[in-house]
């Protein structure tokens, strides 16, 4: 595969793969399997993977921002200071997903249901202990 920004990487497997530090802003992931794959460090903004598959994928310290995550499998990620401001998880499974640290605001969409304070997200921008966090979890400005 050839990898990088703007790759068509549709349908590509990459499964345990390590993929630190690569550079996919913009590219077509779509129905990409990087399950179990290392990505610390990468930059994935922009990029589309819908219907990917990330379950128990290291996506620690990744820059998400405004990427497209619609119907992603990300069960048991590693999503630790990522990101995700931006980002849409419309229809994605987060199940178990570790989001300790990670970044959102206004702008990231979440699945129906899904709490990201109580998954361990911080707002951008937020001071004090968010509205309505069910663990009471403070946030900080960023």
């Amino acid at each position: 595969y050839e990898v990088g920004v703007g790759a068509n990487l549709h349908n590509a497997v990459f499964r345990g793969a390590v993929l630190r530090s690569v550079d996919l802003r913009g590219a077509d992931c779509r129905n990409t399997d990087f399950r179990w794959a290392d990505l610390r460090w990468a930059v994935l903004g922009g990029a589309v993977l819908r219907w990917a598959d990330f379950r128990w994928a290291d996506l620690r310290w990744v820059d998400c921002r405004n990427t497209d995550f619609r119907w992603a499998d990300l069960r048991g990620a590693f999503l630790r200071e990522v990101d995700f401001r931006g980002t849409d998880f419309g229809g994605a499974n987060l199940r178990r997903a570790d989001f300790r640290g990670a970044v959102y605001d206004e702008n990231t969409v979440w699945p129906d249901g899904f709490d990201p304070v109580a998954a361990g997200a911080i707002r951008a921008g937020s001071e004090g202990p968010e509205q309505g966090s069910k663990n009471g979890q403070e946030t900080f400005n960023i």
